[in-house]
């Protein structure tokens, strides 16, 4: 075998071969020595380091450490750097990752605290309308349909499924009944309070229907309780005829057809609701004769007979 050693990858010079090798390094320690010098080295650098921190760590005056009452003051810098960053952001930036949960119960609990902020926070909160009520019914079904739990054969009706559901049940329960309450006010125009009913009804009739009749309760009582929002909208709308109000008959029209897909899709609970509307509001369209005093002048003063 030649002088030269080669490397897998390259040849390189043997050392036997180096002018440094050759070369006697006449400042080399004994291998006792260097030892010596290392260890006593390592033990004098902890020593030093040691005494350096705690001459760092121990205060030149006591006065620095302590507290006006005399007790040494305790700051947990994470904490301390956590609240400042939280100080600087503005209160758009914290409120903006919140869950709408968060939000409900950080302006509840601030109205709970300072009931006169109740007037003004309620100035800035916009109406509700019909898209966004709609919307907001839309989740609920989808909600609703998420709570069922699976079954190869399709969303149950039994009574095990009804009690998995029913939370959700009730939830879209008092909403619809909630925002009948606001839209069925004197405030509401009729077209606007006739659009939500015909909204939350469509909702109503897509329910599930359940096997055991005593789980049916839920939805009979909402038939009930929507239908005489129904009758009171008539009522309002008659009487807002008494104060010059005009509605066309394409508008009546619709309203008519409404209520009568919906007392014929729950089988008869609005027929109560059918005849106050032809009552009080179907000489507009000519589906009743005038029945009072005030719908004869009325179509007296239109028609001009």
């Amino acid at each position: 075998m030649s002088g030269t050693s080669y490397s897998p990858c390259f040849p390189v010079p043997s050392p036997q071969n180096s002018p440094f090798h050759q070369r006697t390094l006449d400042f080399a320690l004994p291998r006792d020595a260097i030892t010596t010098t290392l260890e006593y080295a390592r033990g004098h650098k902890r020593k030093t380091s040691f005494d350096e921190y705690m001459h760092d760590e121990t205060p030149t005056d006591n006065s620095e450490i302590r507290s006006s009452g005399g007790e040494m003051e305790h700051v947990n810098p994470v904490k301390k750097l956590r609240s400042s960053i939280t100080h600087r952001l503005p209160l758009g930036k914290l409120l903006e990752p919140l869950e709408k949960n968060q939000l409900l119960s950080v302006i509840t609990q601030l109205v709970d605290n300072n009931p006169q902020l109740q007037k003004e926070i309620l100035s800035y909160i916009p109406k509700p309308t019909i898209q966004s009520v709609s919307n907001l019914l839309s989740n609920l079904e989808r909600k609703l349909q998420e709570s069922f739990p699976y079954s190869k054969f399709g969303p149950g009706r039994d009574s095990y499924t009804y009690n998995r559901v029913q939370n959700v049940l009730v939830e879209i329960q008092d909403t619809i009944l909630e925002y009948a309450c606001h839209f069925t006010s004197s405030e509401e125009f009729p077209t606007t309070t006739f659009s939500y009913l015909h909204v939350a009804t469509s909702t109503i009739h897509r329910l599930p229907d359940w096997e055991d009749a005593k789980n049916q309760k839920l939805k009979r009582e909402l038939y009930n309780r929507i239908a005489i929002y129904w009758r009171k909208a008539i009522g309002d709308a008659a009487s807002k005829l008494g104060e010059g109000r005009i509605y066309g008959q394409l508008v009546v029209g619709e309203w008519a057809r409404n209520l009568d897909l919906h007392n014929t899709e729950s089988s008869g609970n609005f027929a109560d609701a059918v005849e106050d509307f032809k009552t009080n509001l179907g000489w507009i369209i000519g589906i009743a004769p005038v029945a009072n005093h005030f719908a004869q002048s009325r179509i007296a003063s239109l028609t001009g007979f």
